[in-house]
């Protein structure tokens, strides 16, 4: 059967059409972000934390990350991390540094912590896992308390 001003392949792929189309809504209904918990941070939940506790410069780290924020980013990092970030950074101006630090984390949907291992009282590993959608990258990060705020020191991509 041909619809007037449609050709036969048209009109075959459109069932296929109407199944694809269905089957993408099922995924993306599936995907839907749930709310923060203590564990789960999806994007629309990133806000500048502080440095009070590993957690919370570590959210602030990403959130400085995705806003393009290079005093608070660079504010959340010392030692390996520090020199890591600052060589990354190295010869772009402000403006192009900033869109780097986007660059890198705009494809991020949430940042999911899987363990804590307080190694000491300034010393704390957390396991997280960034998450783009389709792949999760998993580091550990090791966080250390600087005098009485928590920074990001290191990172291991597992």
């Amino acid at each position: 059967i041909r619809d007037i001003g449609v050709t036969g392949v048209q009109t075959c792929a459109l069932p296929i059409l109407d199944a694809l189309e269905a089957s993408l809504k099922t995924q993306s209904a599936g995907t839907v972000e749930t709310a923060a918990t203590a564990d789960y941070w999806p994007r629309d939940s990133w806000a500048f934390a502080g440095y009070a506790s590993p957690d919370a410069a570590l959210q602030t780290f990403v959130w400085a990350a995705s806003e393009g924020d290079l005093k608070t980013l660079l504010g959340s990092v010392t030692g390996e991390a520090q020199k890591r970030t600052e060589k990354d950074l190295e010869g772009k101006s402000e403006g192009e540094a900033s869109r780097k630090a986007i660059d890198d984390a705009i494809n991020l949907k949430s940042v999911r912590v899987y363990h804590r291992n307080v190694q000491s009282d300034d010393t704390v590993i957390i396991q997280a896992g960034y998450e783009n959608g389709r792949i999760t990258y998993v580091e550990k990060l090791f966080m250390k308390k600087i005098g009485n705020e928590w920074k990001l020191s290191d990172k291991l991509r597992l």
